[in-house]
C-alpha cells in the first residue's frame, strides 16, 4: 500500500544542561516530511481509538500492513518501521534500539515513543524502554504509526509519536515458515488461529538465533583486533531471540498475552569498540478488555499487567582490572482503563475515559561474579514505586460536511509530580474528493524513568531526584491528495520541548 519514494527532513535544534549527568534541556525543531502512498482510505483507530480513514483522521498517520511486511522481506518490525518518513532508528553502544520520530533524538533508551499492543502499553517501567523484536512479525495485521504528540488519548510516554501494532483476530490459518542465512542466522516462525462459532483465537511465536555481524577491525597497523571478549566465537555480535502471543475473543470480551526473550551482545556503559557481554531481557504481560454498548453509549473497561527482567553480563566495569559482575533489575506495571463512546448528534461525538497505573521497579543491582557480593557501582539499592491517575475527554464536531473539529484534554494527577493537563486540537477539512487539508496542535509529556532519577554508578553515571516531566508543543499542516493510482502527503511542523531531559557532561 505504501510505496515510498521519498522523504525529505530538514531539523533544527539545541540543547543545553546543567552540571549533572540527567539534565532538564529545551530544544525547538522545524520540519517537512514528504511521503507518497497508494492508499488513503484504508481506516486506522490509532488516532481516536475508533476506525476511520486514513485521509480523514485527525492526525498525521502511516499504515504498514501485513501484505506490505511480507513484501519487504524483514524479519523485525525495527526494519519496517525505519521505512517511515519522518523516523530514524537507531542502534546504540548499549545495545538498545532506538526511534526518532522528527529529528527528536532518544537520550538512550527508547522511551519517548509508545508502543500500544493491540491498545496496551508495553514498556520498562525502570529504564521506560520498549523492544519491538518482542512481537511476532507474523502475528501483525498491521501496525498504525503517530508522528506527532499522543499524550491527550494515551498518557506518559506518547511524547515524540506513537506506535500501535494491531494483530491478526478472526482467522484460519495454520503456518509454519524458516530461513536461514549468512553468520550462522537461522529463524523458525510459527501460528496458528481459528474462528467458529462467534469464538476466536490466535497464537504465534517465532525463534531467532545469530552470531551477528562480525565484531573485529583493523587497527592503525593494520593488524586485526577483535572486540568480543566473552563470546564463545569471540569476534561476532549475537543477537538471539524468542517471543511469543497469544488472544482470544468472544463477543465483546478481547484476551491477549505475550513473553519475550532476547539475549544480545553489547559494546559497554561508556562508548568503545570492545563488547563487555550480554544482555538479557525477558518481558511477559497479559490485558483483557470488554465492549459494551448502553444505548447510545459504548463503554469499554480494560485491565493490563506486566513484568520485566533484566540481566547484563560485564566481563570488565569499569576498567579491564575489575572483576566481572552481572547487572540486574526487574519491575512491573499494572493497570486499569475504561473508555466511554457518545454519538450525540449525526454531526457531534464525544470520547471519554480514565485510568490508572502503578509502576515498580526492584533494586538495580551490580553483583560480583567472584563470590556474589553487591558491587558499590551499583544503579540504585532500594525500590522505588509511582502511580498515575488520569482522565481524558475529547469532543468530535462537523459543523459543516467538508469540515471536521476536533478537540480534546487529559487531566493527568502523579504521585510525585503532582497535576498536569496537555490538550489537542484538529481540523481536518476535506477540500475536493481527492483533497483533505490538515491543521492541528498538541501537547505530550513524558515522566522520568526511575532510572534517569535514581542511578548512583559512582564516576559513571548519576541520577537527578528533582527531574521534572518532559513536555512537548506541536503545530502541523499536513495535506493529502490521491488518485485511484498514487497519493501524496506532504507535512510542515514545528515543535518545542521543556524540561527535555538529557545526559550531560
Amino acid at each position: 500500500m505504501m510505496k515510498r519514494l521519498m522523504t525529505l527532513g530538514v531539523f533544527l535544534s539545541s540543547i543545553c544542561g546543567q552540571p549533572s549527568l540527567f539534565a532538564d534541556a529545551g530544544s525547538m525543531a522545524l520540519g517537512m516530511e514528504e511521503g507518497f502512498y497508494t492508499d488513503f482510505n484504508v481506516n486506522v483507530s490509532v488516532v481516536s481509538k475508533k476506525s476511520e480513514s486514513l485521509s480523514e483522521a485527525p492526525g498525521v498517520v502511516t499504515v504498514i500492513t501485513a501484505d506490505e511486511i511480507k513484501k519487504m522481506g524483514y524479519d523485525t518490525i525495527n526494519d519496517v518501521i525505519s521505512t517511515v518518513p519522518g523516523v530514524t532508528v537507531t542502534e546504540s553502544y548499549w545495545g538498545s534500539t532506538s526511534f526518532s520520530f522528527r529529528g527528536l533524538r532518544e537520550n538512550h533508551y527508547n522511551n519517548r515513543t509508545l508502543l500500544l499492543l493491540n491498545g496496551t502499553p508495553i514498556r520498562n517501567v525502570t529504564v521506560g524502554q520498549y523492544v519491538l523484536e518482542g512481537i511476532p512479525v507474523n502475528s501483525i495485521d498491521r501496525i498504525e504509526i503517530i508522528r506527532g504528540p499522543g499524550s491527550v488519548i494515551y498518557g506518559n510516554g506518547g511524547f515524540a509519536g506513537v506506535i500501535k501494532v494491531i494483530t491478526k483476530d478472526k482467522v484460519n490459518t495454520t503456518g509454519v515458515a524458516a530461513m536461514g542465512g549468512s553468520k550462522k542466522t537461522s529463524d523458525v516462525a510459527i501460528e496458528h488461529g481459528r474462528s467458529m462459532g462467534g469464538i476466536n483465537y490466535y497464537v504465534a511465536g517465532s525463534v531467532r538465533n545469530s552470531d551477528g555481524y562480525k565484531a573485529t577491525a583493523k587497527d592503525e597497523s593494520g593488524l586485526v583486533r577483535r572486540s568480543g571478549q566473552y563470546d564463545k566465537d569471540q569476534t561476532s555480535y549475537e543477537d538471539d531471540y524468542d517471543n511469543a502471543f497469544g488472544s482470544f475473543s468472544l463477543g465483546g470480551l478481547k484476551m491477549g498475552s505475550y513473553h519475550f526473550t532476547q539475549v544480545k551482545d553489547k559494546m559497554g556503559i561508556t562508548p568503545s569498540h570492545i563488547t563487555t557481554g550480554f544482555t538479557k531481557m525477558r518481558m511477559s504481560g497479559a490485558s483483557a478488555s470488554y465492549e459494551h454498548k448502553i444505548g447510545a453509549l459504548e463503554v469499554k473497561p480494560g485491565a493490563y499487567y506486566e513484568w520485566t527482567y533484566y540481566k547484563t553480563y560485564m566481563d570488565h566495569f569499569p576498567a579491564a582490572a575489575s572483576p566481572p559482575i552481572n547487572q540486574l533489575y526487574s519491575g512491573r506495571r499494572f493497570g486499569a482503563d475504561l473508555d466511554g463512546r457518545i454519538d450525540l448528534t449525526e454531526s457531534i461525538s464525544g470520547l471519554t475515559g480514565m485510568s490508572f497505573e502503578r509502576q515498580d521497579t526492584n533494586p538495580y543491582e551490580f553483583r560480583d561474579l567472584s563470590n556474589g557480593t553487591q558491587s558499590v557501582f551499583s544503579a540504585f539499592l532500594i525500590p522505588y514505586h509511582t502511580y498515575d491517575m488520569s482522565a481524558f475527554a475529547q469532543l468530535e464536531v462537523a459543523p459543516v460536511a467538508p469540515l471536521k473539529i476536533v478537540g480534546g484534554v487529559r487531566y493527568n494527577n502523579n504521585m510525585e509530580y503532582g497535576a498536569t493537563a496537555v490538550p489537542r486540537v484538529n481540523a481536518v477539512f476535506k477540500a475536493a474528493e481527492n483533497l483533505t487539508v490538515k491543521a492541528q496542535y498538541g501537547q505530550a509529556y513524558r515522566n522520568p524513568t526511575f532510572f534517569e532519577k535514581y542511578v548512583n554508578t559512582k564516576n559513571v553515571l548519576y541520577g537527578d531526584p528533582d527531574l521534572k516531566p518532559e513536555k512537548i508543543n506541536t503545530v502541523e499542516l499536513a495535506s493529502d491528495w490521491f488518485t485511484k493510482q498514487r497519493s501524496v502527503r506532504f507535512t510542515f511542523f514545528n515543535e518545542s520541548t521543556s524540561n527535555l531531559i538529557d545526559r550531560v557532561k
